[in-house]
């Protein structure tokens, strides 16, 4: 091969000429002056990514904070409703609607069942596992979680208020008020 300055690539015989211009004249000011932007640029570009990280620290330490704020206060909630594994006293007994669809029907609340007994004297009966209480606008909200005599699973959610000496309403029928047997 011949090293000919022809043969070479135009950018070498670019860059002789430089370097040339270098020794002879000194450095380029608009050379110098393209470095001085590229500098700054590299500076700005930096400080850029600082802040950037800087708003990322705190962009995740808000999202920390407010979760935790929300875990407080999920816990006050939670905290508002307890758990009893026995009825309350102030459901304890028997109760009957004035309701004329449920003549003869009766609702036992023991200390550790719920017993439905209907008018033709069938009964449905379930054992209490747990108790959750919580206030209600109306009176006291109680989340009964219970078994039937076959084992399955079931939730009966009822409405007390002592208004009138003590009222019940179920969940599943609000229309209907039930009141303490004498």
């Amino acid at each position: 091969m011949n090293d000919s300055p022809k043969d070479q690539p135009e950018s070498s015989s670019t860059e002789r000429r430089r370097a040339f211009k270098l020794r002879t004249y000194g450095p380029d000011p608009e050379e110098i002056e393209k470095k001085r932007q590229l500098r700054r640029k590299q500076q700005q570009t930096d400080q850029y990514k600082k802040v950037k990280s800087g708003s990322l620290r705190v962009v995740v330490l808000t999202v920390l904070v407010a979760a935790a704020a929300l875990f407080a206060v999920y816990s006050q909630v939670a905290l508002r409703a307890q758990i009893q594994k026995q009825m309350p006293t102030e459901l304890l007994g028997n109760w009957r609607s004035k309701d004329a669809r449920f003549e003869g029907r009766q609702l036992e609340i023991r200390i550790d069942s719920i017993t439905f007994v209907l008018s033709d004297g069938e009964s449905d009966q379930y054992r209490v596992r747990a108790v959750r209480t919580k206030p209600a606008e109306r009176g006291q909200l109680f989340a009964v979680e219970s078994v039937d005599r076959d084992g399955f699973e079931s939730a009966h959610i009822f409405l007390y208020s002592k208004a009138f000496g003590g009222t019940l309403q179920l969940q599943n029928r609000p229309d209907v008020v039930w009141w303490r047997s004498p």
